[in-house]
């Protein structure tokens, strides 16, 4: 039987989770790289960006202690914040599937956090949104959820943005090349001084 969070059966990406995690994927185009989502109901309001190398962070107390600052962090919102999904991209653009030590990390946080959902990128849809002189409104990812103990595509779990200029944003920093500041959990741990917030990403 399917999960979906909240209520619906969909995810609203806010302009900071979208920007956050479309950004960290655009920053590592050679590496598996993925984070978290944060939100309430059926809507993500941040992203936390994890890892750029699933070796490294997710076979080893690092990803531990990046779930555990996580979630303490989304409790001391006192809003309701939780964990509602998670994000990945492979490392080889054509690859479609949930594999290796990240299936791991998506099975987990889904099975951990109720309704949370996976999310995988489709790189060449992303790739041709970002080439239009001004991207629309699409999510250039594929929704996995649960299905017999498995995360499986789910073709009819809705995907979409809370502000439909969010691409056209994302576009931009592009352009500025300023995916290179976004950092994740790998950075942090290699220069504790970095933000894994990324608070100058809140638009």
């Amino acid at each position: 039987e399917r999960m979906a969070p909240g209520a619906g059966r969909g995810l609203d990406l806010g302009p900071a989770a979208a920007l956050k995690a479309l950004l960290h994927c655009a920053a590592h185009p050679w590496a598996a790289c993925g984070g978290l989502l944060l939100g309430s109901g059926g809507s993500a309001r941040d992203a936390v960006p994890l890892f750029h190398s699933p070796g490294a962070l997710a076979l080893s107390p690092g990803l531990e202690a990046a779930l555990c600052q996580v979630e303490a962090y989304a409790r001391s919102k006192g809003d309701g914040t939780t964990i509602v999904g998670y994000y990945q991209a492979n490392a080889r653009p054509e690859d479609r599937e949930l594999g290796g030590a990240a299936h791991k990390i998506g099975e987990r946080l889904v099975q951990n956090c109720g309704g949370a959902v996976a999310l995988l990128l489709d790189a060449k849809q992303f790739k041709s949104m970002m080439e239009e002189e001004s991207p629309g409104g699409q999510v250039p990812f594929v929704a996995f959820t649960p299905e017999g103990g498995r995360l499986r595509v789910d073709p009819g779990f809705g995907l979409t943005l809370q502000d439909a200029g969010t691409n056209k944003l994302v576009k931009e920093y592009l352009m500025e090349k300023k995916e290179r500041a976004i950092v994740d959990f790998d950075d942090h741990l290699d220069d504790i001084s970095k933000d894994w917030l990324n608070p100058d990403f809140d638009p």
